[in-house]
């Protein structure tokens, strides 16, 4: 298993479209199960508009492989996004441990 996590700070206005793109049946999940190396997302929140964004894939090759493919989905997906954000972070990649 392979998870991408990324931290956000969503403007106080754009939370519930946030929550909505970036959910478990959202904008994005949509785009990433075209892929099948995809497993699922998780959002979590925090106070103060904090959220964490957790995509989960097979391998980091799915998700090599899903970014190589869908290069213009998701750069397009990604910058209809950025507004809805006052600061967006990559925490990183990780690999479960055996």
């Amino acid at each position: 298993m392979h998870a991408i996590i990324w931290e956000y700070a969503v403007k106080p206005e754009r939370r519930g479209e946030f929550e909505r793109a970036y959910a478990a049946d959202g904008r994005w999940v949509e785009l990433f199960s075209q892929s099948p190396g995809f497993v699922r997302t998780m959002l979590l929140t925090a106070p103060h508009g904090r959220y964490v964004t957790i995509d989960f894939w097979e391998d980091a090759a799915s998700f090599d492989a899903f970014v190589r493919d869908f290069a213009t989905e998701y750069n397009d997906m990604d910058a209809a996004c950025a507004g809805m954000t006052l600061e967006e972070t990559k925490i990183g990649r990780f690999n479960r441990t055996a």
